[in-house]
C-alpha cells in the first residue's frame, strides 16, 4: 500500500448557515491523501491530473455555494428548486433566502462542520480517482495566521462566474498602513466592526425604506437572487461589491476619520488573493 498528499489541492470559498452567527462567510484550505497500489508506472496517481480533476470535482460540490444542514431545527426549507429557506439565528431575526438549487449544498445532520463536510468532498471525489486509488482522505482548514480576519458575504450580480451566487462569503486578513507603517489597531477594529457582515451593492435593494432589514435580490445569469437578513449585519456599498471596491470603501472611511493621514488598505477575498486601496 503506498499514499500520496496534495496539501492546499483547492482554496473554497463558501458561506454556511450557523446558529448562533448567522450567515457566515468561510475560506477553507484543503489538503487531499490518497492511498492504494502503484500502476505500471510506480505512480499511485500523475500529479498533474490529480491535482486537476480532485480540485475540479471539490469546487463542484461545494465552492462559492451555501452550505445548509437539511435538520438543523433552526430551518425552514420550503423548496428546493429554486431553493427557499428561512433561517432562525439565535438573537436575529430570521433571514429568507431565494436562489437557484446550484447555490446551495445540502448536506445532512443538524450542523455543518468542516469534517462533514470533508467527508462529502471524498465522496465527491472518488470518480476522479483511478481504479488503484483505493483511499482517499480530505481535511479542510482554515487560512493559518496571527493577523486579524473577518468573515463577510456578498454576490456579484454581474459576475459571469459562480461569484454571481447571492449568499457565498470569505474569511479574510487585511493589512492597514497609516502614513506608510502597519497599524494593528485600525485592522483589529475593523475586524470586530466587520466580524459576520454581508456587503451589499446600495442599487440591488429592493425595499431601501424597510426599517431594520435589508431586503436586496437581482437576476443573474443562474436565476433569480433574494436575500433579506437584519440591516445591522449589512454595509452598504456604492458599488459592486468586489474586492477592489471593498478595499476602496475601507481605505475612504478611515481617511473620513483622520483626513490628514494617508491609507493604504491590502484586503483579502478569502486566502492569497485581494487588492489594494491607497487614499
Amino acid at each position: 500500500m503506498s499514499s500520496l498528499f496534495v496539501e492546499q489541492i483547492s482554496v473554497i470559498d463558501c458561506a454556511v448557515l450557523d446558529p448562533n452567527r448567522g450567515l457566515v462567510g468561510c475560506t477553507w484550505l484543503a489538503d487531499v491523501s490518497l492511498s492504494g497500489r502503484l500502476d505500471a508506472q510506480g505512480m499511485l496517481f500523475d500529479f498533474g491530473p490529480a491535482k486537476r480533476e480532485i480540485k475540479r470535482h471539490i469546487d463542484a460540490a461545494v465552492d462559492h455555494k451555501l452550505l445548509v444542514a437539511t435538520q438543523d431545527p433552526r430551518l425552514d426549507l420550503q423548496q428546493l428548486d429554486p431553493i427557499t429557506l428561512e433561517y432562525r439565528p439565535a438573537g436575529q431575526q430570521p433571514l429568507t433566502l431565494r436562489c437557484p438549487a446550484q447555490a446551495v449544498c445540502l448536506l445532512p445532520g443538524d450542523h455543518i462542520d468542516t469534517a462533514a463536510v470533508a467527508q462529502r468532498l471524498a465522496v465527491a471525489v472518488r470518480p476522479a480517482l483511478p481504479a488503484n486509488v483505493t483511499g482517499v482522505d480530505i481535511t479542510l482548514r482554515d487560512e493559518p495566521t496571527h493577523e486579524p480576519t473577518y468573515s463577510y458575504c456578498h454576490g456579484l450580480r454581474q459576475h459571469d462566474g459562480h461569484c454571481q451566487r447571492i449568499a457565498h462569503g470569505h474569511r479574510s486578513r487585511l493589512e492597514i498602513r497609516v502614513d506608510g507603517a502597519r497599524s494593528p489597531a485600525h485592522e483589529q477594529a475593523l475586524a470586530a466592526d466587520w466580524k459576520d457582515i454581508y456587503i451589499v451593492n446600495r442599487a440591488d435593494l429592493l425595499d431601501p425604506a424597510a426599517s431594520g432589514r435589508c431586503r436586496f435580490g437581482y437576476d443573474a445569469d443562474q436565476g433569480r437572487f433574494e436575500l433579506e437578513l437584519d440591516a445591522e449585519r449589512c454595509v452598504l456599498l456604492d458599488a459592486q461589491t468586489t474586492v477592489e471596491n471593498i478595499a476602496t470603501h475601507i481605505a475612504r472611511h478611515l481617511k473620513q476619520r483622520q483626513p490628514n493621514a494617508e491609507f493604504e488598505v491590502r484586503a483579502y477575498e478569502g486566502a492569497y488573493k485581494g487588492a489594494v486601496a491607497r487614499i
